[in-house]
């Protein structure tokens, strides 16, 4: 295990709990969910906090899962343009700045296309969920799980 990944998990354990309580992870589903090719992963979430026209979210996806088709991110309740990235383990969707802040407590949504999908998907697919603010600070930290639509 890399030296980012200890320093997340310690980051989870740390403070993680305290900054999870408020917040409600829903589900990520592939589609299409066919082994071994790419897909469009959606995530949904329950937001406590606001959403920032600068905020960074953040997956550590296992190695399993293709990133280097990466095209593009896209939200039906996040307005603005987004940037992907990969950054060693972690894949890094960050809002452009032109859209509005999200108020908390709302319902929301991510799309990514295009990551390649593990060979097994049978078996459980556990997906660190990151949430930064626009100073970099971590508001949501979690695990989510790869889940059939």
């Amino acid at each position: 295990m890399s030296a980012s990944r200890y320093f997340l998990f310690f980051i989870l354990l740390l403070g993680g709990s305290t900054l999870l309580q408020a917040q409600t992870l829903q589900r990520v589903t592939a589609s299409p969910l066919t082994p071994g090719s790419p897909a469009v992963l959606r995530f949904e979430w329950d937001n406590a906090g606001p959403l920032t026209p600068r905020a960074r979210l953040g997956w550590v996806l296992p190695a399993d899962f293709d990133r280097t088709l990466l095209l593009l991110a896209a939200s039906q309740s996040i307005n603005g343009g987004f940037s992907v990235a990969n950054s060693g383990d972690t894949l890094w969707v960050a809002r452009s700045g032109a859209g509005e802040r999200i108020p908390a407590a709302g319902r929301l949504d991510l799309a990514i296309a295009s990551i390649g999908l593990p060979a097994d998907l049978e078996r459980s697919w556990p997906l660190v969920f990151l949430l930064q603010d626009s100073s970099r600070r971590v508001t949501l930290n979690a695990t989510m799980t790869l889940s059939r639509p």
